[in-house]
Formats: C-alpha cells, structure tokens, sequence
C-alpha cells in the first residue's frame, strides 16, 4: 500500500512521525518529527491508507465515540454512520471508510461486551 499523507511511519529508531508530502525534485518524504503532532494525527491509533479529508472524517467521529459513555450508545452512532456511508456505497471513498469504521465497531463489541440489537444483512447475503 503505498503511503499517503497523514499516514503514520517510523524512522530507523523506531520513533512515530506523520507523512506530511513529498519532494518533488528529491522524491523524499517530509515526514513532521513534533511528538505533540504526532499525538495528535495518532490519537486513534495508527491508522495507514486513508486520504486526508478521510482520515478527518474518520477522527471526527472516532472522538464522538470516544467521548460518549455508554457502550451500546457508542455501538448505535457507529451503526449509525456505516449505514449512511453505505447508501452512498457507489463512491469509492465511502466504502473505505465504512470498513475503517466497521473494524472500530467490531473493536468496541470486543471491548465492552455488547452487540447490536440489531443486524443489517444485504437480501443478496441471504440463504434460501
């Protein structure tokens, strides 16, 4: 996968920094070395392979969810934006972001103990 922007990489000490562009003469990446930036663009961990304006969709909602108390609350707003990034399902981007998100999802079942009351199986998933 190739890096993007806002990706998280590590130098040959094994410290974090975040992938800010690339030279275009040189072809080297500038990467910001700040630990309170790199805090900050890795507060939900170290997520590679979403595009900036994804990765900022993404935080936004993983600090609504990180923010909200109740576990089944958290699972409902999760729920909530895969099925409304899903009915926009023809946009590539979307998609993506929906299986970031389902991870978080399936991560929070995991944590808490709690799942969905209810499940949203697509009719072509269904065995007659």
């Amino acid at each position: 996968m190739p890096a993007k922007v806002g990706d998280p990489i590590f130098n040959s000490q094994g410290f974090p920094h975040v992938l800010k562009g690339k030279e275009e003469e040189s072809a080297k990446f500038i990467a910001e070395a700040d630990p309170e930036k790199v805090q900050e663009a890795t507060r939900h961990g170290y997520i590679k392979g979403l595009q900036p304006e994804m990765r900022e969709t993404f935080n936004k909602v993983m600090d609504k969810v990180k923010s909200t108390e109740d576990p089944r609350e958290k699972l409902a707003f999760l729920q909530e934006q895969i099925a409304s990034l899903e009915t926009k399902s023809h946009i590539k981007e979307n998609q993506i972001l929906a299986r970031y998100l389902k991870s978080e999802l399936f991560h929070v079942m995991q944590v808490y103990h709690v799942e969905p009351r209810t499940f949203e199986i697509p009719f072509h998933d269904v065995l007659s």
